[in-house]
């Protein structure tokens, strides 16, 4: 084999190793991976459902991937499936999905073979319990092991982003009542407790004077411009404390005061999507 036959046998192999249908064009020598900095999944908003309107985007059926052909279902209507869940994140993050959408890594999505697309399901993590509402937005996995590939985020909130993979149940919510599962699950409701007064959760609250730490800098000119470029993705106050560090003076900008650390783990989300570094908390002195 010579070597340019050598090469293309090689990338053919890379890209049959790829999870969804949107990985189809991605840089080969990238790997995928979790978000850069720690994140809170608890802090990742879940998704709303809502009565689905489909289209041609996405569901084109029969469809064919690696030489293998996949047909949609006409309906997801009493559709329940047990198997195992993967996930996908950063390396697809922002990469258009098989509808036309932009794949977000912290968002309640997933990639089916089957689903017609847009399809709420209800995932159960069956190692724990935990489960999630999901908007399957994508196609795949294509391995003959895998049934859904779930978004990090979702991953996450179920507890496997750790480990890969996860034996799940995926139920399939009814298309014009989305907000109640099947029926023949026979899961009796729960009354809705809303409490009179929300109140932080200890493992969540922050110190006094606590705020979020973008950058330390020794030149005041570069703190300016730093904080005149984060004052755009964020609602709270954006300031400039000077300190001494070595002898020397550093200006360090800061975001807040907070008094949540959800509300750190959003920041250092929206600052990472927008391309800056994400910080961290520093309390200061009174």
């Amino acid at each position: 084999m010579n070597n340019t036959a050598q090469k293309f046998g090689l990338i053919t192999i890379v890209i049959a190793l790829a999870g969804c249908s949107s990985s189809l064009s991605t840089v080969i020598s990238q790997k995928d991976g979790a978000p850069r900095t720690s994140v809170d999944a608890r802090s990742l908003p879940d998704i709303t459902p809502e009565p689905v309107m489909r289209t041609n985007a996405g569901n084109k059926s029969p469809y064919t991937v690696f030489g293998k052909t996949y047909e949609v279902l006409p309906s997801s209507h009493d559709f329940i499936q047990e198997g195992t869940a993967s996930w996908y994140g950063r390396k697809f993050h922002g990469r258009p999905t098989s509808n036309g959408e932009r794949f977000d890594m912290y968002a309640m999505t997933a990639a089916h073979k089957s689903l017609p697309i847009p399809t709420y399901v209800e995932v159960t993590n069956l190692d724990n319990g935990r489960k999630a509402v999901l908007r399957v937005n994508d196609r795949g996995p294509f391995h003959s092991e895998r049934n859904i590939d779930l978004s990090w985020g979702a991953a996450a909130k179920l507890g496997f982003a750790d480990q890969g993979t996860a034996r799940v149940r995926v139920v399939a919510l009814d298309p014009d009542d989305p907000h109640a599962t099947l029926a023949q699950l026979n899961e009796p409701k729960r009354p809705q407790i809303i409490p009179e007064i929300e109140m932080i959760p200890h493992e969540f609250a922050l110190d006094e004077n606590s705020y979020y730490q973008v950058a330390l800098m020794t030149q005041k000119q570069g703190a300016d411009v730093m904080a005149a470029e984060v004052e755009a993705y964020t609602k709270f106050p954006v300031t400039i404390a000077e300190d001494f560090l070595d002898a020397k003076k550093h200006y360090r900008v800061l975001i807040g005061p907070l008094i949540d650390r959800r509300e750190a783990n959003e920041l250092g989300l929206v600052l990472e999507l927008a391309g800056l570094s994400p910080g961290f908390i520093v309390k200061l002195a009174e």
